[in-house]
């Protein structure tokens, strides 16, 4: 696989590093008791899931200089894998035939990628990767991150976000309604996993970003 393949724009806007910061879901990463594998979703499409999961990773290898593993388990929309993908990546580690740590390609100095290679059927391939997950990803990794479809949308991203130890919900701003944040919430607790924060994303600015940032 080229990594022309691959959504791998390392440069970090200033507003997608605020609205992290702001979050507060950035600091609270760094702690030593943080959630190790976090699922990353949206409520409906184009909220700007990859866009948050591709630069938290980068920020958190920027902080502690660890190794952040990417997962892109989302069949449903292009995101962190762009164009034709023979084989490999997330569908060849679901299936048992490609070892995890050889599922990855470099990205960033401190980041590697899991692309989500070719699934006929996505659900049996999110149900055998959830069942994999747990029992294979490193414990040396600081973060393993995987992007997921909207979990209003299909559901049967709930499969693998219950093989991570939490979820990220990613809202956008001024156009992700409350009640859909409270559905999302909902099914998410309902199916017995818990949120470990949100990220509202593409908050406009209505001033100027460097007095936004003294404010």
């Amino acid at each position: 696989m080229s990594l022309t393949t691959v959504a791998a724009d390392l440069h970090l806007p200033q507003k997608v590093r605020d609205g992290l910061l702001q979050a507060r879901i950035f600091p609270d990463l760094l702690h030593a008791d943080a959630p190790r594998t976090i699922a990353i979703c949206a409520c409906h499409r184009q909220a700007g899931t990859t866009t948050i999961a591709l630069n938290l990773a980068l920020m958190l290898s920027e902080r502690n200089g660890e190794q952040v593993s990417l997962i892109d388990a989302n069949f449903r929309s292009s995101g962190l894998t762009r164009g034709a993908v023979d084989g490999g990546g997330f569908s060849a580690f679901a299936a048992g035939t490609l070892p995890f740590e050889e599922a990855f390609v470099p990205v960033g100095e401190k980041v590697r990628l899991m692309h989500r290679g070719r699934a006929d059927d996505p659900l049996v391939t999110l149900r055998a990767g959830a069942s994999r997950l747990p029992a294979h990803a490193p414990q040396g990794a600081a973060r393993t991150l995987i992007d997921l479809p909207p979990i209003l949308e299909h559901p049967d991203a709930l499969m693998m976000a219950q093989a991570t130890d939490g979820v990220l919900l990613v809202l956008e701003a001024e156009e992700t309604r409350w009640p859909v944040a409270r559905e999302a919430r909902q099914r998410i607790e309902a199916a017995g996993m818990r949120i470990v924060g949100a990220v509202l994303n593409r908050k406009p600015h209505y001033v100027p970003s460097w007095l936004y940032r003294l404010l």
